[in-house]
């Protein structure tokens, strides 16, 4: 805790420029709503904090992935009210499972997200290059250009759910290379 509080004392004195970040997706990841041999949900809509009836691991990976959150929030927060800048990257929301809960979507993001700094974007990685689907959101603090620039990037990946390098539409690649990557991404 004394690093995170020295970064904000930091911030808070105008001498941190820039913070970007995320927090770890493994609690997070909605492929684990895909397949039955994986690895189980640790959230879900209702419960967003933690599964009931988690395992000890799972527990631990939950508490985990919430501090690291709040920690990411609030380094980019401080940051932002005091002459920086902040980048906060998470998976989208998976429109294909309605229990998954994204970390965009709790309460305290929201309300972070009502802030006059924070502006939030959607889009996909294939943009960038990436080979396969990865659906993204960004919430942008303090940096209208960054915003504006990561807004062209949501424009390109808009309209009929195709991904832009070719191939089939999210949903059926979504499906088709989840049980492939859900062990990879989900478990450590």
């Amino acid at each position: 805790m004394r690093t995170i509080h020295m970064w904000e004392e930091q911030a808070a004195k105008g001498l941190v420029e820039a913070v970007i970040g995320g927090h770890p997706c493994q609690s997070w990841c909605a492929a684990k709503w895909l397949v039955d041999d994986g690895p189980d949900p640790v959230r879900s809509v209702d419960y967003p904090w933690g599964l009931p009836q988690l395992s000890y691991r799972d527990m631990q990976l939950a508490y985990l992935g919430k501090s690291l959150r709040r920690t990411a929030y609030r380094l980019v927060v401080t940051t932002s009210a005091y002459r920086g800048w902040g980048l906060i990257e998470h998976p989208q929301p998976a429109p294909w499972e309605l229990r998954h809960i994204c970390s965009f979507r709790t309460q305290e993001v929201i309300q972070i997200l009502q802030l006059p700094s924070a502006q939030y974007v959607e889009f996909d990685q294939c943009v960038m290059g990436q080979i396969e689907q990865k659906p993204t959101s960004a919430a942008i603090f303090s940096c209208p250009a960054l915003y504006k620039a990561f807004l062209q990037f949501q424009n390109a990946t808009k309209g009929e759910g195709m991904h832009p390098l070719g191939g089939a539409p999210y949903q059926e690649n979504i499906k088709r290379i989840a049980p492939g990557f859900t062990h990879q991404l989900c478990a450590s």
